[in-house]
């Protein structure tokens, strides 16, 4: 089996962190801490960004999508096997997915599968719409920074809010090189605000009303479930496909 170089995970440091396997996210009751502790882990595993564009980054493409501007897809995205992610940008258990994405589920099968993230902004997360918002902008200009931009929200839920999010935005698009009075004007942007809600349709249209969901096929996999559990899934699916 051919293994994804970590290089080709959009934002991976060289770093080596051990992976606590996936026990760590099997089903049951939340353990105290644990958001944290992911959010810890996430962060390491997250590096800056070199200032290239998307075709520096082989893991990560910009999927054809009727809801412009387009997220981006991981792993290999002219698969028939696809693991569709609903996602709130401001949700700890969506932190806990990437993750899983990132330390397993990519090394594992980023080169036979297509990962592909969708936008579920829930009404009780406040700022979770505008963010969204925010990273179709960035994935428009760079599929990579775009979904650098979604995991720095995901990794820093605690410290953002409806008030300072513009200011985040801006600063996000400073560090990455972008304009940072058109990345500011997309929280007003009403084809970006069209976009998420066609996808948070989507999603409805699926059965989906909490975050994470993941498919992979039909099977369905809510808020916490383990990497084990999902990549069994995904072998399956591989097994099946002629």
């Amino acid at each position: 089996m051919k293994l994804v170089h970590r290089d080709q995970i959009v934002g991976l440091e060289t770093i080596d962190v051990p992976s606590r396997g996936p026990q760590r996210l099997e089903n049951g009751p939340e353990e105290p801490g644990k958001p944290v502790v992911a959010r810890n882990r996430i962060i390491h595993l997250l590096g800056n960004l070199p200032r290239l564009g998307p075709r520096s980054y082989p893991g990560v493409t910009l999927r054809p999508h009727a809801h412009f501007p387009a997220l981006p897809v991981e792993g290999n995205p002219d698969s028939a096997i696809r693991v569709d992610a609903w996602e709130d940008l401001a949700c700890p258990d969506t932190t806990l997915w990437q993750l899983m994405l990132i330390e397993e589920l990519l090394p594992a099968f980023g080169d036979r599968v297509a990962f592909v993230a969708h936008d579920f902004p829930l009404e009780k997360h406040h700022w979770a719409e505008a963010a969204a918002m925010a990273s179709r902008r960035f994935s428009a200009w760079d599929s990579a920074a775009g979904l650098r931009f979604r995991r720095y929200c995901l990794t820093h839920i605690a410290e953002i809010s409806v008030e300072n999010l513009p200011e985040r935005i801006v600063d996000f698009a400073v560090e990455h090189g972008f304009d940072a009075e058109t990345a500011e004007l997309s929280l007003r942007d009403e084809a970006l605000r069209e976009a998420v809600a066609a996808d948070r349709q989507s999603g409805h249209a699926r059965g989906v009303h909490k975050t994470p969901t993941v498919f992979v096929g039909a099977i369905e996999f809510v808020e916490t479930f383990s990497a084990h559990a999902v990549a069994t899934a995904i072998e399956a699916a591989l097994t099946a496909a002629p």
